[in-house]
């Protein structure tokens, strides 16, 4: 308002230049065929619509000895040239003179040791090996121009567009790997453009299979036509001048005015796990479920053991021409001699490996460049983990506590504690749900949260035998979590990422094996309502009765999960990849919330083609801002989303104090409060020591004999109500705490009451020579955050100063608790009982706190009622106990672990790194010796063999094996309940999820 009423002031303002609703609404309709007079800026978005036919196997037909095919057209695919694109984005993108055009490698030196980092995906092997290859291929003729490799993104995911309604989009985005993750992977930065939006197959897809002889056809034949659907769909995006381009490049005229010849590579196409399966032509749950090994369900149990590391290397996908070739043979089969697409003859050579007989897009038009597909396909943390394997044991732990007697209650103390979980930060912890067991509309971000303060959560609530055994395994998921979420990796990091998850397999099975068979687990209400729900749509009677039994299930925790065998993925994909935020599916999901913006501004008919028109306005606008303020574009800033202000100050409090209160009237006020009771002397022995440039410990007055020399103006304190703290994250980012106060001080009345936002009041400080702490840290309570005007007498010169200072209380470590890796335990504090000395309470100045800091009560232990009240405690009493959460955010982490590279400051960290290998050389399996079975042994080449000689190139024909081909009607039945808990993996995925 204030910029308002300043404008309004300004002489030059013109009343008549003020827009009208109706100026907006003719400015959008000439935004619509606007064409910017820029230099090089062409009009349009290249957007082009056409029909995908698809050939569907129809069987053998009566009284015929051959297949039959007929061909099927898919109308409204929507999409646009990928190369133009490039060029378009090189040459009129604002953020295209920031790319990074010359691939590198991180190194950094610490104790006279050198370790590799990788962060961005220009500084990953993948980039590098690209770089050289295109480097080293002979240059196209009469051209000199320097070569340069742009690495392609992908993300492509179906999503909802309303809460209500059947309109779904599929779009394909694709990103520039040579911009900086820190700002393409920003929903505000628009780094991302569409690229194609998929269509699904028509209604009358329906029509064409009513001819197949047998209804047990249907269902794997609409499947297949859908797969043939996204490969052909695939093939039109990588159309000819794509492939042109991708083997003799592109001349563009960059931002610096030099021309230089591109050549795009496809690094990374981000997606959950079906649309993997669909771009990595394999059968979802499958035998052999991975799509970047042949590992089989029976085998993944074995996660972080030798043998499974061993298997994921022998056994890897290739695009080869084994694969090829076993492919081209069942499509014969398939489309001219009619074979069935369930039958027994696909099913005999595919089924094994977990194949569809589909021929890849990707391996058809890139494969001669050495792309190979199952490469391409990162870990994907947001699928895999927080809504994947770390929801699948939540949900199981809810099982188990209704399985206690009585379960209700067990339950309800679990959501009490929940809702008792302590704020964090802006947005780093939230308000948990009311109903953490309901596990209704979660997001991603809500799992997240739940893991990060799971462990003081469920201490003590599955009994004596097993609580503790649960307790570590939380631990280890936690810090396993926070390793693979890090922004910037070193080789330390990624060895003890290996150890973590060694660790956690053996937890898994021992939980799997052990702890979950000791608890009569079922199904619970909701899960029960969901199957009732989900059957109902699949399954009715004439009557419309559900075929399904209402009674809750048994449910038993199991390791066959592709989910659970992608973790021991990690490592090697952020070698290979650079880290996972780089190339998370939370990017494709984030960008669907702007999709689902421009969708409200349809009127819903024919709604893509209205989205790309609203679409086709914004790089418009985009670069008219650009151009109006010199090629800047504002939120792109260089730190995190909460940038600070002055961001070169260790802290911010602001000028203008929001009370004041009268020292002596405030300690009179309360005399016989413990808190207030040393408040005048330790508030005048700090204040001289700052004044004088003392070190303050606190512990005791360092000044008891000089306080009379101090003056304090008018013997005021100046409250105020936050103070911004800045520091430097482990990935060399800058970052703002917000601390507030326990207690808000009124204005007039020289007393205080307890804040509404006390969640934020706790704050780490490091530990000095005389100071120990079993964590690395002191840890404190904010009672207020002040100020005084204060001189000394008898001083050359009497400049009145102004002090920033916190009046804290201190927590203690708890005598004979140890915290760490190596008991699977949180740091653990607690306020100590009063004493007549000062040393539970004292002031501090705030360029001496580190960071604030989540401390949840240890609800298991519970509160201290019979401690006498003070105004620095909760009402009932503070709590026996607080934990000392260093899986709050992945900075915090590595303040406990040691060796951020933006922590260059030896007091912002708790220890020095150390090597944790040793500690957990027992850890593996009994089994681990065994020999391996090499991967060829596990293929039937003999088989293979009898298939490729059974091909006459010229007749076209293949022996008969001798058995019946069949379709197999049977429905997977071992396979029905994992993808109904995987259709719900899926739901509420967290569109707003923002780092």
């Amino acid at each position: 308002m204030a910029d308002v009423l300043k404008l309004h002031q300004d002489p030059d303002f013109q009343a008549s230049d003020v827009p009208t609703p109706n100026d907006f609404d003719k400015l959008k309709e000439k935004l619509k065929d606007y064409e910017p007079p820029l230099p090089g800026l062409e009009a349009g978005e290249g957007w082009q619509s056409v029909t995908v036919d698809i050939s569907v196997p129809m069987g053998k037909q009566p009284g015929s000895q051959i297949g039959s095919t007929t061909k099927f057209s898919v109308p409204h695919l929507h999409h646009r040239s990928i190369t133009e694109l490039i060029q378009k984005i090189i040459r009129t993108n604002p953020d295209a003179k920031d790319f990074h055009l010359y691939p590198f490698e991180e190194y950094v030196t610490r104790n006279d040791a050198t370790e590799r980092l990788f962060g961005e995906l220009y500084t990953s092997d993948a980039f590098l090996d690209e770089f050289r290859k295109v480097r080293a291929e002979p240059p196209e003729p009469d051209c000199n121009l320097e070569k340069i490799v742009l690495g392609l993104q992908f993300w492509s995911d179906a999503t909802l567009l309303a809460n209500f309604g059947t309109h779904k989009l599929w779009p394909v985005y694709m990103y520039i790997g040579n911009q900086s993750k820190y700002v393409r992977a920003k929903p505000t930065s628009d780094g991302g453009w569409d690229v194609a939006y998929i269509p699904e197959l028509p209604d009358d897809i329906e029509e064409v299979l009513q001819q197949l002889p047998t209804k047990s056809a249907h269902q794997p034949l609409l499947t297949h036509c859908r797969r043939e659907l996204f490969q052909n769909v695939l093939l039109q995006l990588l159309d000819e001048d794509f492939y042109n381009a991708y083997k003799h490049g592109m001349v563009i005229e960059f931002p610096d005015g030099i021309k230089r010849r591109v050549f795009p590579r496809i690094l990374t196409w981000s997606a959950d796990y079906p649309e993997k399966c669909l771009l990595a032509t394999i059968r979802e749950n499958g035998r052999c479920p991975c799509p970047r090994c042949f590992i089989k369900k029976s085998e993944i149990r074995n996660l972080g053991t030798k043998r499974d590391q061993r298997m994921r290397l022998q056994r890897r996908r290739k695009d080869n021409s084994w694969r090829r070739v076993m492919i081209e043979s069942v499509r014969r089969n398939l489309y001219i001699f009619g074979k069935a697409i369930a039958g027994q003859f696909v099913n005999k050579r595919l089924d094994e490996f977990s194949m569809t007989p589909n021929e890849n897009a990707l391996s058809q038009r890139l494969q001669e460049f050495g792309l190979d597909y199952h490469e391409i396909l990162p870990v994907d943390l947001l699928h895999e983990i927080e809504i994947g394997e770390w929801k699948r044991l939540l949900l199981h732990f809810i099982r188990m506590l209704y399985s206690r007697e009585p379960g209700d209650v067990w339950v309800e103390q679990m959501n009490a504690r929940f809702r008792a979980i302590p704020i964090f930060g802006k947005d780093t912890i939230r308000r948990l749900p009311q109903n953490v067991a309901g596990m209704k509309r979660l997001a991603a971000r809500d799992y997240e949260d739940i893991l990060q303060v799971s462990i003081t959560v469920f201490e003590d609530l599955f009994g004596t035998e097993h609580s503790e055994a649960i307790t570590k395994l939380i631990y280890v998921m936690a810090e396993w979590h926070c390793l693979a979420k890090l922004r910037l990796h070193s080789d330390s990091t990624l060895k003890h990422l290996d150890t973590v998850t060694t660790v956690l397999g053996k937890e898994l099975r021992n939980f799997a094996d052990k702890i979950a068979p000791s608890f009569n687990t079922k199904e619970t209400v909701s899960e029960t309502t969901a199957r009732a729900r989900q059957r109902e749509k699949n399954q009715k009677t004439l009557f419309g009765q559900v075929l399904a039994s209402s009674a809750a299930r048994v449910k038993k925790y199991t390791l066959d999960r592709y989910k659970l065998h992608a973790l021991g993925d990690y490592t090697s994909t952020i070698r290979r990849l650079g880290t996972t935020d780089s190339y998370s599916t939370y990017i494709g999901e984030a960008r669907h919330r702007i999709k689902k913006q421009d969708y409200r501004k349809t009127n819903k008919r024919k709604f893509k083609l209205q989205m790309m028109a609203t679409k086709s306005r914004h790089p418009a606008i985009s670069q008219i801002d650009a151009s109006a303020i010199g090629g800047h574009r504002p939120g792109h800033t260089d730190g995190t989303n909460n940038e600070p202000l002055v961001p070169h100050l260790r802290y911010d409090i602001s000028k203008r104090a929001d009370s004041t209160f009268h020292i002596g009237s405030f300690v009179q006020a309360s005399a016989t409060d413990r808190a207030v009771k040393h408040f005048k002397s330790q508030l005048s022995d700090h204040v001289l020591c700052r004044l004088r440039g003392i070190p303050y410990s606190g512990n005791s007055l360092e000044l008891p004999q000089d306080c009379s020399a101090l003056r304090i103006q008018n013997n005021h304190i100046h409250c105020h109500p936050t103070m911004r703290l800045n520091y430097t994250t482990y990935d060399v980012r800058r970052a703002t705490d917000h601390v507030k106060p326990y207690l808000k001080f009124n204005r007039k009345a020289p007393h205080c009451q307890r804040s509404e936002t006390r969640d934020r009041s706790t704050v780490m400080l490091s530990t000095s020579d005389n100071q120990q702490s079993s964590s690395g840290f002191l840890y404190a309570r904010v009672l207020g955050i002040f100020h005084v005007l204060a001189s000394e007498v008898g001083r050359t010169t009497q400049e009145i100063k102004r002090i920033d200072l916190l009046w804290v209380k201190w927590f203690s470590d708890v005598p004979g608790w140890k915290g760490g890796w190596e008991t699977r335990r949180l740091d653990r504090v607690w306020f100590p009982p009063d004493s007549e000395d000062m040393g539970n309470y004292g002031f501090v100045d705030p360029a001496d706190v580190v960071r604030a800091c989540h401390l949840p009560p240890v609800f298991s232990c519970g509160e201290d009622a019979e401690r006498q009240q003070s105004i620095a405690s909760d009402e009932g009493g503070d709590y026996k106990f607080y934990d000392v959460n260093r899986f709050v955010d992945r900075d915090m982490y590595m303040r406990y672990f040691g060796g951020g590279v933006g922590h260059v400051d030896r007091n912002q960290v708790a220890r020095t790194l150390v090597d944790t290998a040793d500690n957990h050389n027992g850890n593996l399996d009994e089994d681990e010796d065994d020999e391996d079975e090499d991967f060829e042994d596990q293929i039937d080449f003999e088989r293979l063999d009898a298939i490729l000689e059974g091909v006459d190139d010229e007749e076209g024909e293949v022996e008969d094996d001798g058995e019946e081909d069949e379709e197999d009607s049977e429905p997977d039945c071992d396979r029905e309940e994992e993808e109904e808990e995987d259709e719900d993996d899926d739901e509420n995925i967290d569109n707003d999820y923002e780092d």
